[in-house]
């Protein structure tokens, strides 16, 4: 057997392969003794037809199962040989078959790009300075405050004040001069937080026995009538190291903060570094342009919608809708699509660069670094190993898994070889503290 390599762009190759007669021949008489063993001839025993007449009567058959037999093999050792690795069904051109001649026959597939150089001089990416600033401590404190504050009657009876607790008894109106029955009596916290701020707005400076009403909704949907039965007040407990040893193992408020700092700044660091890998790939692809597979490009994109479309009609149904309405759920205008069309495209790019960079540099993910993985996560975690080497050490999870520490491997190793430009972080209320990365208010 041999072959010819034709690349038809950097991400199509082309190979055409040359059977010898004599392997066409052996391959013909494989064939037919395996449909001999298997064909019910009329004047023959099961098996015992000469080839001669299995090869008469099946002629049709024969010649299919003879490609189907040359083709994957000969094209696999064609694969092996030539290093070549599809990402792509193969498109075949085949020739015709005749076993006293050569067969010939041809595959075209898509391939994964590959970089001349990786070109490193002129990349460039911004590592922030990080510092947990004393207002996000302070903010943390309060609200681990608010947790703890106790609630008492009033000394003497005041208006009610943002922060105070009240007994209402609400009913919805109706309409401008009839009200619902009273929905059962409870307690309203008037923070942020807890109350909705239209009923904190609604509430203060009104004393017991006084009613307000106040709307809910984005456009004020619901109207409620609101009476204040009852007012108490909550008491902050003192910042002191009597409250730090109440909230935790800590001998001193110092040591209080000094843990909250510690916390915030290990989740700073772990955004600081996930937003740094991202710049620095980022960078290289724009200095490291590739032609990018469109069979694999185009499943990407499909992934991508079909996972928007999936989390809409989630959130359909979890609103009430029904389940045709939210499996319908699809969006298809241009703007959307050229989004959903570039995101792939620079995540297809970026996996091929890292994937490039791996192999030049023989960079791989070693069954100690796997292990290294788990017990480092199930310490982080507190979760027990077994648990952790259970869920992550099979199927998806452990591709996805190799996938990451590779990933962490090139840019271990492509972080010397660029620029780096330290700068102090941007204000800590726009890229550090956002609602949902702020640490837990257990304390």
């Amino acid at each position: 057997m041999s072959f010819t390599i034709t690349h038809i762009s950097p991400v199509q190759v082309k190979i055409d392969v040359q059977v010898p007669s004599d392997e066409v021949a052996a391959s013909v008489k494989r064939v037919l003794q395996t449909v001999g063993r298997q064909a019910r001839i009329a004047g023959f025993r099961k098996g015992k037809a000469p080839l001669h007449v299995i090869k008469r009567l099946y002629g049709d058959r024969i010649n299919e199962d003879v490609i189907d037999d040359i083709v994957p093999r000969q094209l696999g050792v064609a694969l092996q040989e030539g290093e070549l690795y599809p990402l792509s069904q193969p498109q075949f051109d085949l020739g015709t078959l005749d076993e006293s001649q050569d067969f010939s026959f041809s595959a075209t597939f898509e391939v994964a790009p590959r970089l001349e150089a990786l070109v490193t001089e002129g990349v460039t990416a911004e590592k922030f300075r990080l510092k947990v600033n004393e207002a996000l401590i302070d903010a943390e404190l309060g609200r681990m405050q608010s947790d703890l504050a106790a609630i008492r009657d009033l000394e003497a009876p005041r208006a009610v004040a943002e922060g105070d607790v009240v007994r209402c008894e609400l009913r919805q109106v109706v309409d401008d001069t009839t009200e619902g029955e009273p929905i059962p009596q409870q307690d309203f916290t008037l923070l942020p937080d807890r109350t909705p701020q239209g009923m904190i707005d609604a509430l203060v400076g009104k004393n017991v026995g006084d009613k307000a009403t106040f709307s809910l909704g984005e456009g004020g949907e619901a109207t409620f009538a609101c009476e204040i039965l009852e007012h108490k007040e909550r008491v902050l407990p003192q910042l002191d190291d009597e409250f730090a040893k109440d909230v935790g193992d800590y001998e001193t408020l110092a040591d209080l903060r000094a843990d909250i700092e510690k916390r915030h700044l290990t989740q700073m660091e772990e955004r600081e570094s996930e937003r740094l890998r991202t710049a620095v790939f980022d960078a290289l692809c724009e200095q490291n342009p590739m032609e990018l597979p469109p069979t694999l490009l185009q499943k990407q994109v499909d992934a991508d919608k079909k996972r928007f479309a999936s989390m809409m009609s989630q959130m359909l149904r979890d609103a009430g809708a029904e389940d045709d309405e939210a499996a319908g759920m699809q969006r298809d205008d241009a703007a959307f699509n050229e989004r959903i069309e570039t995101d792939a495209a620079r995540l297809v790019h970026r996996h091929f660069l890292i994937e490039d960079i791996a192999q030049r540099e023989k960079l791989e993910v070693t069954d100690a670094d796997v292990d290294a993985w788990f017990v480092q996560t199930a310490e982080s975690t507190g979760l027990p190993l077994p648990r952790i080497r259970a869920e992550y050490g099979k199927g998806e999870r452990i591709m996805d898994l190799k996938g990451m520490l590779l990933e962490r491997k090139v840019f271990d190793f492509v972080l010397p070889l660029i620029t780096i430009e330290e700068k102090d972080m941007p204000s800590q209320g726009d890229a550090n503290d956002s609602p949902s990365d702020s640490p837990s208010d257990d304390g």
